[in-house]
């Protein structure tokens, strides 16, 4: 259980979703989802410090429902699919996201930096 959970952190650090509620429900009892949403807190910080609180939520919202489209994420933030293209370019540039299959079927994932 704890490579699970180390693998939960140190790879697929926001992602922990995807798996089995025993094995969320396993590593929380171990504190590793209380670690990654700590050090997902303090991302988020860096993000919101170098880019500020407009990306910082689209930031948090690609942490939420990576599955989401741009069209999808402007709905729910009440900007243009532009400005969150925009925002999602600039998290990417800067090494803290990264696309992960095409652009109907992908997702987003955040990267430990």
């Amino acid at each position: 259980m704890a490579l699970v959970c180390n693998m939960l952190i140190n790879n697929v650090i926001f992602n922990y979703y995807f798996l089995d509620s025993v094995l969320i429900d396993a590593c929380f009892e171990e504190g590793a989802l209380k670690k990654t949403r700590n050090t997902f807190g303090a991302i988020s910080e860096r993000v919101r410090n170098e880019f500020g609180i407009k990306v910082e939520e689209t930031f948090k919202l690609i942490n939420k429902h990576p599955e989401y489209s741009a069209e999808k994420m402007a709905e729910k933030l009440g900007v243009t699919s532009r400005t969150v293209e925009n925002h999602q370019a600039k998290l990417k540039k800067a090494g803290y996201i990264e696309r992960k299959g095409d652009n109907l079927g992908g997702h987003w994932i955040i990267v430990n930096k």
